[in-house]
């Protein structure tokens, strides 16, 4: 994740533009968490995340899934989980 004030999301975070498509390709729960908490003021219901490891491999609960499980706890959002591939998983916030 970009780590320069005017570029990645927090260039994003700063135009208050709401995100409607946002593509996760973080890996580990770290960096999806951090993304995840610097972006959630531009995530809205409607907001489409495509995940490129959110399930299908032996450590995923861990990291990108368990980032964006905490993620809906804590906003509240449902999702419908619409597509899903051997890593790749998309979803549609409620």
């Amino acid at each position: 994740m970009a780590q320069h004030p005017q570029s990645g999301p927090y260039q994003l975070a700063h135009d208050k533009q709401p995100i409607s498509l946002l593509r996760v390709d973080c890996d580990l729960y770290s960096s999806t968490r951090k993304v995840l908490t610097v972006l959630r003021p531009l995530i809205r219901s409607g907001t489409w995340i495509l995940f490129d490891e959110l399930i299908g491999y032996r450590t995923w609960e861990d990291h990108e899934y368990k980032a964006f499980m905490e993620f809906v706890d804590e906003t509240g959002f449902e999702f419908d989980y619409i597509a899903y591939g051997l890593t790749y998983t998309l979803v549609h916030l409620l």
